[in-house]
């Protein structure tokens, strides 16, 4: 095996070598986003069949909503400082607290789950949250949970009520035997709505391979032998 030390002197790093990274953007509303995957039902059962990436390519990853929210909130930012898209930001999936009555539905668990299917085992995945509920009746801490769950489960919090800019990010996961992520969304522990309202605006899925493609190691195999080349007419 090269030493250390002969791999740099070939003029490149293996690790670097070993990732490429895609970004899917998924917007949850009746607002569409152009370019965006969108979600525009609340209802438990939709799906999104193939996701597509920001160079719009098919991922194979499939969404689907398994325990609904109850509705679409229209009262997120569009702001444009908030530097996301404004059809992005303007509007959210929401849900209520457990046993909370809000319009024509009962929320049963205080909870709702999407899952991701289809990811690839030799890659990671972390996740950008946002939500925005804005107005002058919003005079409360609207905290969201969101909970992923795959090999392993990191939990991050963002306060929805009057948000403009802020986002926030998973470290990375990958999936599960099963080639899943379960995403669970609902009321923080700092939500002091009365009706603990949470929320989903967009999620920003980046994905980082781990493993090298075909290409990959033939560039890597012909580096390797050119830096051992120049190694060896140093000696």
């Amino acid at each position: 095996m090269l030493s250390r030390n002969l791999l740099r002197g070939a003029g490149f790093c293996l690790v670097s070598s070993f990732a490429s990274a895609a970004v899917i953007q998924i917007d949850f509303g009746t607002t569409q986003t152009a370019g965006w995957n969108n979600v525009t039902s609340v209802m438990s059962g939709v799906t999104i069949a193939n996701l597509t990436d920001t160079e719009t390519q098919l991922t194979g990853i499939r969404l689907e909503v398994t325990d609904r929210f109850n509705g679409v909130n229209s009262s997120g930012t569009s702001s444009t400082t908030s530097g996301f898209p404004q059809n992005a930001t303007r509007d959210s999936f929401y849900s209520t607290a457990a046993g909370v009555n809000f319009g024509s539905y009962t929320e049963d668990d205080g909870n709702s789950t999407i899952v991701f299917s289809g990811l690839d085992a030799n890659s990671t995945y972390s996740f950008r949250f946002y939500a925005s509920r804005v107005g002058s009746d919003v005079t409360d801490n609207r905290e969201t949970r969101y909970e992923v769950i795959g090999t392993t489960t990191n939990v991050v919090f963002l306060d929805a009520a009057k948000n403009i800019t802020n986002s926030v990010v998973t470290s990375a996961i990958s999936a599960d035997a099963q080639g899943k992520i379960t995403l669970n969304v609902s009321a923080g522990p700092n939500n002091t709505n009365g009706s603990g309202f949470y929320y989903l605006g967009f999620v920003e899925i980046t994905s980082v391979s781990t493993i090298p493609e075909p290409a990959t190691y033939a560039s890597l195999a012909g580096l390797m032998a050119a830096g051992l080349a120049g190694w060896r007419r140093r000696r």
